[in-house]
C-alpha cells in the first residue's frame, strides 16, 4: 500500500501554445509536436517530410513542369497540415505537465540538428533528381544570360549519352558551370578565325 504525502507539491502544469506549436511546425515538420511532448509523432512527421522528396525522385516528378508544381503543392499542403495538427493538439493540452526536454534550449538544439542534417547529410535537391542554379557566365548569350534561373537534371548523363548542342552543367571549383556540348569523344576540334571546326568541317 502506497502512502501519499499530502504536503508534496503537485506537478506544475504549463498549457501549450497553439501559435508556438504552429510556427515551430512550419520551421521543421514535427518540431511543434516535440514542443507538445509527443516525441514519437514528432519523429514520424520529420521522417515523413523526407519521404516526400524520396518518392518524387523515384518517380521523377520534378523532371516536368506539371510534376514540379504537383510536388510543390503537396509539400505546402503537408507542411501546413502538420502545423495545423500540432496547433490543434496544443490547444487540447491545457493541463500539460512539461517533460524533461520541454526547455527552450532542447527545442533550439533539435532545430539546429535538423538544419545540419539538411545541409550536410540529406541533399533534397539531389534526391529529387534536379538542382536549381543561377547562370553566372555570359558565354551562352543571348540564349542564356547572367542571373537566369535554371533547373538541371543531375542524373541525365547517367542514363543518356551527351549529344551535340545540349547544355551541360558541371561543377567547376565548387560552382555550377554551364556550357554547350560541341564535341564528343573521338572528335577533333579546331578553332580558327572565330570559327569552330569539328572533324575538319
Amino acid at each position: 500500500m502506497q502512502i501519499l504525502d499530502s504536503d508534496s507539491p503537485e506537478p506544475q502544469t504549463s498549457p501549450r501554445s497553439s501559435l508556438i506549436a504552429f510556427l515551430l511546425s512550419l520551421l521543421v515538420p514535427g518540431l511543434g509536436h516535440f514542443y507538445n511532448g509527443q516525441l514519437l509523432l514528432a519523429v514520424f512527421m520529420y521522417m515523413f517530410s523526407y519521404f516526400i522528396p524520396a518518392v518524387a525522385g523515384l518517380f521523377k516528378l520534378a523532371h516536368t513542369f506539371g510534376g514540379l508544381v504537383l510536388l510543390v503543392c503537396f509539400e505546402i499542403v503537408f507542411r501546413f497540415g502538420v502545423a495545423v495538427h500540432a496547433a490543434w493538439l496544443a490547444r487540447r493540452q491545457k493541463n500539460y505537465i512539461p517533460k524533461t526536454y520541454n526547455q527552450w534550449y532542447y527545442t533550439m538544439g533539435v532545430f539546429l540538428a535538423t538544419v545540419l542534417v539538411s545541409v550536410f547529410v540529406y541533399d533534397t535537391q539531389r534526391l529529387i533528381g534536379v538542382e536549381a542554379f543561377s547562370v553566372r557566365e555570359r558565354n551562352n548569350a543571348p540564349n542564356l544570360v547572367e542571373r537566369d534561373c535554371l533547373m538541371a537534371d543531375v542524373n541525365w548523363y547517367k542514363e543518356h549519352k551527351p549529344q551535340y548542342g545540349e547544355l551541360a552543367v558541371y561543377d567547376l571549383d565548387g560552382h555550377p558551370t554551364i556550357h554547350r556540348v560541341v564535341g564528343l569523344p573521338g572528335d577533333v576540334l579546331a578553332f580558327s578565325n572565330d570559327t569552330l571546326y569539328i572533324n575538319n568541317q
